[in-house]
């Protein structure tokens, strides 16, 4: 058996690129451009998933329902409450409220609850190809300037986004057309595999064979992403086209796989320091607010100036967040796109 030193020697000597030479040049592009962080900046907010819960409100004004029966309390148990009378209670509330609702919409015409739900729709769509356009803009735009920086020209936002646009196009259809495709081959046979799975749902056979499938799936999920991350810099790099950049991820995963793992490897280390990194940025914020509160419990009109600097350090800190991601995000980029490189270099041809 091979202790964890061993294994990771025997990877280290079994990659053809080098890794010392990736993270080093990939911290130096990181923090001499700083224009990059605009576009990783860009990528961390389209990346991100939006949408906030919300919570709705009850009337009060118009319900005839009486709150203080609710606080009534059973004979038996000086603690708890009566359980027909909360049951009561809250059918009543419940009634109350599919009344309320269900005359709100008798008010309201049924094309105005139409258009209303096509406009919605249509404002969906258009926000989400506004973010795949963002997304591919910004990544074409980082990933020159990423290889222009390594080959010793550090450029302004300008020509980089004017990359971005051109490429922007091929990108989506890199990032869409081969997901859909592998979408669509997964449906074909995943449902016979679920018509196999119904009689055998309560059975080992069955959950077996439905744990197998979700790790096949999610295995093919992993591989057909990572082609399109590296197909996406070489799309740039050597100006492919999306089917000509797919094929070039899928080599380059093949033939180097060694080295795309240890490099995943170490981008996930990086990244999960970078978490606990952000975190702490929690401690001095929880400090202060801990103090502010203190405060303002002690000498009440405190409250006029704890509330700017609590929304100061909450700006602040989410600022702060941010921008770390996007350092981050631009370091990872750079990393797979100094390996590409190498990975070019490797494959030239050696003059004699």
């Amino acid at each position: 058996m091979y202790t964890p030193q061993q294994w990771s020697k025997l990877l280290l000597e079994g990659m053809k690129t080098n890794l010392t030479k990736i993270l080093n040049e990939a911290w130096r592009i990181t923090f001499k451009n700083k224009w990059l962080w605009v576009f990783g900046l860009v990528l961390v907010l389209t990346s991100s998933s939006g949408g906030n819960g919300g919570g709705g409100g009850g009337n009060k004004n118009n319900s005839n329902f009486n709150y203080t029966n609710s606080y009534e309390i059973n004979k038996s148990s000086p603690f708890a409450p009566n359980p027909q009378q909360l049951l009561r209670e809250t059918s009543q509330v419940l009634g109350t409220a599919a009344v309320s609702i269900e005359e709100l919409f008798q008010t309201i015409s049924p094309l105005f609850l139409v258009t209303a739900g096509i406009a919605f729709t249509l404002l969906l769509i258009v926000f989400a190809i506004l973010g795949l356009y963002l997304k591919a803009w910004a990544s074409s735009a980082l990933i020159h300037g990423i290889d222009q920086e390594n080959n010793g020209v550090s450029l302004g936002l300008s020509p980089m986004s004017k990359l971005g646009k051109q490429k922007a196009v091929e990108m989506i259809k890199l990032s869409i057309i081969p997901s859909f495709i592998t979408l669509g081959v997964t449906l074909l046979v995943a449902i016979p595999v679920i018509l196999l799975l119904i009689p055998e749902a309560t059975r080992p056979f069955g959950i077996l064979l439905a744990v197998l499938v979700f790790l096949v799936f999610f295995v093919v999920l992993l591989f057909l992403a990572s082609i399109v991350y590296l197909g996406s810099i070489a799309l740039v790099i050597k100006n492919l086209t999306w089917q000509d950049a797919f094929k070039e991820g899928y080599r380059i995963i093949t033939k180097y796989f060694i080295d795309v793992i240890l490099l995943s490897c170490v981008n996930c280390l990086i990244g999960g320091l970078v978490s606990v990194a952000s975190c702490a940025l929690i401690i001095p914020i929880a400090l202060v607010g801990f103090g502010a509160a203190l405060g303002v419990s002690t000498f009440p009109p405190l409250l006029i100036i704890a509330v700017p600097v609590a929304v100061i350090l909450l700006t602040a800190f989410i600022t702060g967040i941010y921008l770390v991601s996007a350092i981050a995000h631009v370091f990872n980029k750079s990393t797979w796109v100094i390996l590409y490189k190498q990975v070019l270099d490797l494959e030239k041809p050696k003059i004699l």
